[in-house]
């Protein structure tokens, strides 16, 4: 299996968690659209030249530099802060947690 049919198949499999997740927060009345109308735009531009940009760069790059990132993620979820009830609450405005929806994920 190539690369790029690798990330495919682990996007379509993280869509599925996160719409049940979205799905789930949504019934139970968490969730305000009205407040995520630039995030989620702001993550569907992102999420276009992401995958515009995983066909132009070069495959051997792609082969490296997967792994290395996958492997710092896991590294920071075992090691890094662990969540709290601190973290319950905005810390980022709508208008600036699309900036970070928009582009800081979407190379991973």
């Amino acid at each position: 299996m190539d690369d790029i049919a690798a990330i495919a198949t682990n996007k379509v499999q993280s869509s599925f968690g996160t719409a049940s997740a979205t799905w789930s927060c949504w019934r139970a009345g968490r969730i305000n659209f009205g407040l995520l109308k630039w995030p989620l735009a702001s993550t569907l531009g992102g999420a276009g030249l992401g995958a515009f940009a995983v066909t132009i760069v070069y495959t051997r790059w792609r082969m490296v530099l997967l792994p290395v990132l996958q492997i710092a993620i896991a590294l920071y979820f075992l090691f890094g802060p662990k969540a709290s009830d601190e973290d319950a609450h905005a810390r980022l405005t709508p208008l600036a947690y699309s900036t970070v929806a928009g582009g800081g994920h979407r190379f991973l």
